[in-house]
């Protein structure tokens, strides 16, 4: 997965858009399906690394305490 070097700027919400940003729907619907699914591969990633992201900090915690 890239790094995301993005600043605030080029977020959709910093820019105006919102779910139905006529703009954003036909960029959605210009791209090709393999498109489609690696952006949906890249947003179910970035999902799951937000929603594990308080366990691996409690395991890094326990980690550290027991190293010393």
């Amino acid at each position: 997965m890239p790094p995301n070097d993005a600043n605030a700027a080029d977020l959709p919400s910093q820019r105006g858009e919102t779910w139905n940003d006529t703009e954003a729907i036909n960029r959605h619907r210009a791209m090709t399906p393999s498109q489609r699914v690696a952006l949906a591969i890249e947003v179910s990633r970035a999902a799951l690394l937000f929603a594990e992201a308080a366990r691996r900090a409690r395991e890094q915690e326990r980690s550290d305490s027991a190293d010393g």
